[in-house]
């Protein structure tokens, strides 16, 4: 596995540990309905130990410098990768921002938290996206990657 493949794997593991910090300020909203109390706060702080901080001493453990880290090949797929997920991520924010627009109407205003959320959401989607296809395009070749 190389460095790639590590970082979409990496790209993967922070999309769900932004998704889980999503519901934990839901959660906390929903309970709380006020200022966040220390038990979110702590939350806030394991996710970040647990999310952040091992993955990237893992990725960094695992480096070797006297391997080549990025051939013509994995720049191809990284290319391609960042062209997928910078369209479907577009596309995301235009449907939403559509569907707000046609169910609430030109004249209608939105709460900036939810247009941050828009944002979060798309940004999500985009690291997802971009890691999926860098796996799935080093899944389709055979040994090593070639076909």
């Amino acid at each position: 596995m190389n460095m790639t493949q590590k970082g979409a794997w990496f790209g993967i593991y922070l999309s769900a540990m932004l998704v889980a910090v999503a519901v934990v300020d839901l959660t906390g909203i929903l309970d709380y309905k006020g200022f966040p109390t220390p038990g979110i706060i702590v939350w806030h702080m394991l996710l970040a130990v647990v999310f952040f901080v091992l993955p990237i001493v893992w990725l960094n453990r695992s480096r070797k410098k006297s391997k080549v880290e990025l051939d013509e090949r994995d720049r191809v797929i990284i290319k391609r990768s960042v062209i997928a997920a910078s369209v479907s991520g577009f596309t995301i924010l235009c449907i939403s921002y559509l569907v707000a627009l046609f169910l609430l109407g030109a004249e209608a205003s939105i709460k900036i938290s939810l247009l941050s959320a828009i944002i979060y959401v798309a940004f999500i989607f985009f690291m997802l996206i971009l890691s999926l296809v860098v796996l799935v395009q080093y899944g389709w070749g055979g040994k090593d990657g070639e076909k």
